[in-house]
């Protein structure tokens, strides 16, 4: 089973995503700041971290730069609502794919999909 970690500093957004994509199958966890997503990966390896670009404690980038730092295989999707990602910073970050909020969670079902396979 897949393992996710998804990081959003909205509960509501955690719930919603966390809920369905463990509907499908994945095991999912989820942490609503930076420092808790760090702790998290300190204790499990996730195949893919779902990460806003704002987050409590830091940047999603932050985030992913250290995560990387321990495991560097895994594959990462950023999601935003207030940022525009151009596809030279999803290359120099080693982004796998970016989100503009709101998106549907079918549509983040496809790309994890995608990523995973």
């Amino acid at each position: 089973m897949k393992k996710i970690l998804i990081v959003d500093d909205s509960l509501v957004i955690l719930k919603a995503i966390g809920g369905f994509l463990a509907e499908k199958g994945f095991s999912v966890y989820m942490s609503d700041s930076m420092e808790k997503a760090l702790n998290l990966s300190d204790k499990k390896k996730f195949d893919l971290v779902v990460s806003d670009f704002n987050l409590r404690g830091g940047s999603g980038i932050e985030l992913i730069n250290k995560i990387r730092e321990v495991q560097p295989k895994t594959k990462v999707i950023l999601t935003s609502g207030n940022f525009d990602f151009d596809n030279g910073i999803l290359k120099t970050q080693k982004i796998d794919a970016f989100l503009q909020k709101p998106f549907e969670v079918t549509e983040l079902e496809t790309l994890i999909n995608k990523i995973l396979k």
